[in-house]
């Protein structure tokens, strides 16, 4: 079950899904929107959104299929947005350094909702009970949790773009 009416997406080994509203194992696993890659889930999850926020943005290549009015990108690395920035002059304005809970939790009591919080191979590198609350706190400020995973634990101690941004 899902609180407050956001709406899980999940990717699942090359799977999305836009309703997995049961939240059990087979909902995830056999996911109800059926797409190849990554680009096309996220496009097919984000379709018939307005505003868009993606936690963990690294250099913002995932928020330029979403056709949203407002993206925003959101990363602690601040080298990272430094590089979305310039990768992506029309949205500078709209990359932000800032902890993703920190960012989140800004929205929590002025009852703004995001139609979509996209968290796209970020979570699986925070500390699971971190996890845990960024997510409880996204369902609070977004209609829909677009949610994609690798299997498996994937702790973050290196930075792999050698951009200093090692745990």
């Amino acid at each position: 079950a899902v609180a407050d009416g956001a709406e899980p997406a999940w990717g699942v080994a090359g799977g999305c899904a836009g309703a997995a509203e049961r939240g059990d194992g087979a909902a995830m696993q056999n996911p109800g929107i059926k797409c190849r890659d990554l680009t096309q889930c996220i496009r097919l999850a984000t379709a018939d959104c307005d505003s868009v926020v993606e936690l963990g943005c690294g250099f913002g290549n995932r928020l330029q299929v979403v056709e949203a009015a407002t993206r925003i990108g959101v990363d602690a690395h601040a080298p990272y947005i430094a590089e979305a920035k310039r990768r992506y002059p029309d949205m500078a304005g709209d990359f932000l350094v800032c902890g993703a809970r920190d960012y989140v939790r800004k929205f929590i009591d002025n009852g703004f909702r995001w139609d979509a919080v996209l968290i796209v191979d970020f979570i699986e590198h925070l500390a699971r009970d971190e996890a845990i609350a960024l997510l409880e706190d996204c369902q609070r400020i977004a209609k829909r949790i677009v949610l994609w995973v690798p299997m498996g634990n994937h702790p973050q101690t290196r930075d792999p773009y050698e951009m200093g941004g090692d745990h």
